[in-house]
C-alpha cells in the first residue's frame, strides 16, 4: 500500500524524519507492507538541500493539489500559519500529523471538530513529551478509564538546567549558558525558561485527558528565573526539590491547572528526572498510578514518534472505527479554577534587613490573610545586614497569598521581591 506524505517545514525535526525514513524503507514495507513517498515538502525558499529528489512548493494550495497527500505532517511550529495550513489540509482530505503542541493549545477545539467532522485522523502524540506515549496512553491503551490526575516535568531544558543548579550549585545563568552550549536550550530561551512550553503541553493535555479546551492564553503561568541555589539547599531541608510542574487534577466540574515552579517530595519519580528528561504521572480512576518517562525532545526521538502516528494513521485510515478514538469535542467540560483560588501550601523565600520587629510584620501580613505558618528559618550565617528567610505554610489560595506578599514588599525592611513555590507534597502519589 503506498502512501504519500506532504511534509510542512522541514527543519531539523523534518530532516530527522526524511532521513529516518529512508532508512527504514525495508522494515516497513517487510512488517506492515507499506510504502512511504514523500511527495513534496512545504518551505519558505525552494532549496533542496540534501532532500534532493523531493519535490518543494512554497505555497500551501500548490503542494496540496499537485501531491495529492494520504498524510501531512506539520513540522512547521507556532500557531500561524500552521493553523491554517492544517485547516486546508483538512478540507482537501488529508490526515493529520503534528508535533505542534502550539497550535493544538491555541486551536485544538476546532481542529479535533473539523479532523471529526470530515471523518480524518489528528494525531499530535510528539507534540508532548517528546518520545513518551503520554497520548497514546491517555486514548488507546487505558481509553475506557477515567483521568483523576496528570503530574508532568514536560520541559528537558528547564529540567536540565534545575538539575544543573541543584547538583553543581551553579546560579541560574550559568546553568543556561551550560544548556545552550550542549543543544538543550535555544538561543532565545524564553518559551522554555518562562513556562510557555511546559503551558502549551499542559493545554493539550487539558484537551485530551478532562475536555478542557481553555487556550494557553488564558492560563496564567510561571517559570524559573527566580529560583536560586539557596531554593535547592532550603528545600532540601524539607526532603523536597524544586520542579517545573504542569499539573492537572479533576475536582467534579472543576479543573486545577497549574504550571510553573513547585516543590515535590524528593522521593516522588518525577523529583528523580535527570539532565532533559521528561515524565508524567496520571492517575487513572482504575487503573491507579501510572508513571512513564524518557528523552522529551531533540530530533531523533521526536521523528520516531511522528513515524509513529504515521504508521498508526497507514494501518486504520480505511477502518471507520479507528475514528471513533478522538471523541467529539464538548462544549461542557470542567471550567479551570481561577489562579488566585488555586490553594496549595507554600515555601516563600524573602530577603529583609535584619532588624527586630521584622519577623513579627511578616508573620502579621500572612495572619490578616488567614495564612498560617508552619515553620520558619533565618540562617545563623550573613554577611550583610539583610538576612534570607525562608517560611512554609499550611494551605491557603493564590490570591491570599499574593495579597500578603503585596503587604511584604511595601515593608521597609523589605529588600528583594519575595519568591514562592507551591509544595505538592501532598497531591502526588
Amino acid at each position: 500500500m503506498n502512501i504519500r506524505l506532504l511534509l510542512l517545514g522541514c527543519g531539523t525535526v523534518g530532516g530527522e524524519l526524511v532521513h529516518l525514513l529512508r532508512r527504514r524503507q525495508e522494515e516497513v514495507r517487510r512488517r506492515w507492507d507499506l510504502d512511504f513517498e514523500i511527495g513534496g515538502i512545504l518551505r519558505r525558499s525552494r532549496q533542496t538541500d540534501e532532500l534532493s529528489g523531493i519535490p518543494v512548493f512554497t505555497d500551501i494550495d500548490e503542494a496540496l493539489d499537485a501531491v495529492k497527500p494520504h498524510i501531512v505532517v506539520e513540522l512547521v511550529g507556532g500557531v500561524d500559519p500552521a493553523f491554517s495550513y492544517l485547516r486546508k489540509a483538512i478540507l482537501a482530505g488529508a490526515h493529520i500529523v503534528t508535533a505542534n503542541k502550539a497550535v493544538l493549545a491555541a486551536h485544538g477545539h476546532v481542529l479535533y471538530e473539523l479532523a471529526r467532522q470530515h471523518r480524518r485522523l489528528l494525531l499530535a502524540e510528539a507534540s508532548v513529551g517528546g518520545a513518551i506515549p503520554i497520548l497514546r496512553t491517555l486514548h488507546t491503551s487505558l481509553g475506557v478509564d477515567r483521568v483523576q490526575r496528570i503530574a508532568g516535568v514536560l520541559n528537558g531544558t528547564c529540567n536540565y538546567i534545575l538539575g544543573r543548579m541543584e547538583h553543581d550549585q551553579i546560579p541560574f545563568s550559568d546553568a543556561l549558558s551550560d544548556a545552550q552550549r550542549l543543544g538543550y536550550a535555544e538561543p532565545d530561551p524564553t518559551l522554555d525558561i518562562d513556562g510557555g512550553d511546559t503551558a502549551h503541553k499542559t493545554v493539550v493535555l487539558s484537551q485530551l485527558a478532562f475536555g478542557n479546551y481553555e487556550p494557553t492564553d488564558v492560563l496564567e503561568y510561571r517559570g524559573i528565573t527566580d529560583l536560586r541555589t539557596e531554593d535547592f539547599e532550603a528545600s532540601a531541608q524539607l526532603g523536597l526539590r524544586p520542579r517545573l510542574i504542569g499539573l492537572l487534577e479533576s475536582r467534579g466540574s472543576i479543573l486545577v491547572r497549574y504550571v510553573g515552579p513547585a516543590l515535590l517530595p524528593d522521593r516522588h519519580p518525577l523529583a528523580r528526572l535527570e539532565g532533559p528528561e521528561n515524565g508524567v504521572e496520571i492517575l487513572f480512576e482504575e487503573a491507579g498510578s501510572l508513571f512513564l518517562s524518557g528523552p522529551g525532545a531533540g530530533p531523533a526521538p521526536t521523528a520516531a514518534t511522528v513515524v509513529g502516528d504515521i504508521l498508526e494513521i497507514a494501518r486504520v485510515a480505511d477502518a471507520g472505527h479507528a475514528l471513533a478514538r478522538w471523541e467529539k469535542p464538548s462544549d461542557e467540560g470542567p471550567e479551570s479554577v481561577p489562579f488566585e483560588d488555586l490553594t496549595f501550601s507554600y515555601y516563600i523565600r524573602t530577603q529583609v534587613l535584619d532588624r527586630p520587629g521584622v519577623l513579627a510584620a511578616l508573620a502579621e501580613a500572612l495572619a490578616r490573610q488567614q495564612i498560617s505558618i508552619r515553620s520558619v528559618e533565618q540562617p545563623y550565617r550573613h554577611a550583610s545586614s539583610s538576612v534570607p528567610l525562608y517560611f512554609t505554610t499550611d494551605p491557603a489560595p493564590v490570591g491570599r497569598l499574593l495579597e500578603a506578599l503585596r503587604d511584604w514588599e511595601q515593608l521597609d525592611a523589605n529588600t528583594e521581591r519575595p519568591v514562592w513555590l507551591p509544595i505538592l507534597e501532598d497531591r502526588l502519589s
